[in-house]
């Protein structure tokens, strides 16, 4: 089994310990600061694992290992499946996962695509755009209040409105 699969199935059963011992490995820890695209043939990116879970514990220490905090999983099934590790926060609504990735530096401008199918009405879903895009799409308000703060902040409420509208005519 290789590391990315161990590194994912540790932070699934919130094992730190093994999350330690699979990083102490210099060889793995090279090539997992290195990662800025994860190309699993199934979910086994373990930044994005802890962020769906809520993990901030875990979170926190795949990043002070030097985990990439804007990296993607880029899935190519049919539809595709883009995002970064915020996506995928946001996706499953955990809040303050989303406060924490911000506060790591987080980019709340890159663009994903995902798109799923619910198992019992068989109703697809597809969001595409920034993080703020998915939160508005997804109702998720306290997440869109968090993101439209955060570029509020940063002087970029304009370029958070872009992301929703397409570029806003300058005349």
């Amino acid at each position: 089994m290789g590391w990315e699969r161990e590194l994912h199935e540790a932070v699934v059963t919130k094992n730190l310990m093994r999350v330690h011992e699979i990083l102490d490995d210099p060889i793995v820890l090279k090539e997992f600061t290195e990662k800025k695209i994860w190309k699993p043939a199934v979910l086994q990116c373990p930044l994005h694992q802890a962020a769906y879970q809520g993990d901030i514990g875990t979170l926190k220490v795949l990043l002070d290992y030097g985990a990439n905090v804007n990296g993607i999983l880029d899935i190519p099934s049919r539809p595709p499946i883009k995002m970064s590790i915020l996506h995928g926060a946001v996706i499953c609504n955990e809040v303050e996962t989303v406060r924490y990735l911000l506060h790591r530096g987080a980019d709340v401008t890159i663009q994903g695509t995902y798109v799923d199918q619910d198992s019992v009405s068989g109703k697809i879903t597809k969001l595409d755009g920034s993080p703020l895009s998915f939160a508005r799409a997804a109702k998720t308000q306290a997440i869109v209040d968090i993101l439209e703060e955060h570029f509020f902040k940063n002087g970029n409420l304009r370029l958070a409105m872009d992301f929703d509208h397409g570029p806003m005519d300058s005349t």
